[in-house]
């Protein structure tokens, strides 16, 4: 699992060409994958070593993630807002999400 957590980060570095973004990314991993790795991991269930519902769970909250801040960023570029208004415009187009 940490491997795949190392890969996933190198991409989104050469996908943001930066180090900060990405790093924003992976603490909504813990967030969102705190409560279902729990349900998964029942004590009275056996264990699987990857369990696949908790590893489409930390893909669709990467991607949930990355759809967001690549918003940000194009929103910051191409139309001038600030950091504060790009955050609120990328959340109000994607309610729910973030």
């Amino acid at each position: 699992m940490l491997t795949g957590v190392l890969c996933i980060y190198i991409v989104l570095v050469m996908l943001f060409k930066g180090f900060v973004q990405p790093a924003t990314i992976l603490p909504r991993w813990c967030c969102r994958c705190r409560g279902p790795s729990g349900a998964v991991h029942h004590p009275n269930r056996a264990v699987d070593a990857v369990d696949d519902r908790l590893v489409m769970l930390m893909g669709i909250a990467t991607k949930n993630s990355i759809l967001l801040i690549d918003y940000v960023i194009l929103a910051r570029r191409d139309h001038g807002l600030s950091r504060w208004d790009a955050l609120l415009d990328a959340c109000r187009k994607r309610p729910g999400q973030s």
